[in-house]
């Protein structure tokens, strides 16, 4: 990867350049492949009624509640709400369970609540040290669902606990958020599409617009 930024008029085509090589990496390893098998998890567990929790730490938690949020709302396409939750929302939880327990425990704790077999919770962590993520992930896997992390550097302790680790290799952990960031919003874009694609003949049932039922009701008794 080339040198940091030199000054100059020219700052942001450097800056440009260091993003072109990192997502040049990206292509040219496994994350690809990686990233199918996610989504195939994913989708697999929203077909089947399960959910997705996500969680970390600061920029990670904010890029845990974006992806929640395009999921439980819409991304592209106008479709049904997808169940997926944040865990990093709720300040009496986070506070209280930081409080009892420890900050390690505040995801883990949560994990263990509502993670259910078939789940999938996706651990974000830029670079893979984060204990309370670690041990998230590790109460996924005891919980029978899927454990799946967002990394960077070399992956650290959290891709020995993740049954799929998505690593992004650079030390430049505002890069590494920016690829996370592309790779939420992809995950999110196949999941949609997977989801549309018939399986079996079956399709998602699709849920009636709110008060669509009770006007029909209406209309009958009129």
């Amino acid at each position: 990867m080339t040198e940091k930024n030199p000054p100059g008029p020219d700052f942001w085509v450097h800056a440009l350049a260091r993003r072109i090589d990192l997502f040049e990496n990206l292509r040219s390893g496994e994350l690809g492949d990686r990233l199918n098998r996610l989504a195939d998890s994913v989708a697999r567990a929203m077909a089947r009624d399960r959910k997705v929790l996500l969680f970390g730490n600061g920029g990670s938690a904010a890029a845990a509640q974006h992806a929640a949020g395009e999921w439980m709302g819409r991304f592209l396409t106008e479709r049904n709400p997808l169940p997926a939750i944040a865990l990093t929302t709720d300040s009496s939880i986070l506070t209280a369970v930081g409080n009892d327990y420890g900050f390690d425990r505040i995801f883990e704790r949560q994990v263990e609540a509502l993670a259910r077999p078939g789940d999938v919770a996706i651990g974000i962590s830029t670079a893979g040290a984060s204990e309370n993520v670690i041990r998230g992930l590790r109460a996924a896997g005891k919980r029978r669902a899927h454990a799946a992390a967002l990394l960077g550097g070399t992956g650290g302790r959290a891709k020995r606990v993740a049954d799929t680790a998505l690593i992004v290799p650079s030390a430049e952990i505002p890069l590494v958020q920016e690829a996370h960031g592309f790779l939420l919003h992809v995950l999110c874009e196949e999941v949609d599409r997977r989801l549309k694609a018939p399986r079996g003949g079956r399709t998602r049932r699709k849920t009636p617009p709110v008060g669509a039922s009770a006007g029909k009701k209406r209309g009958a008794r009129g």
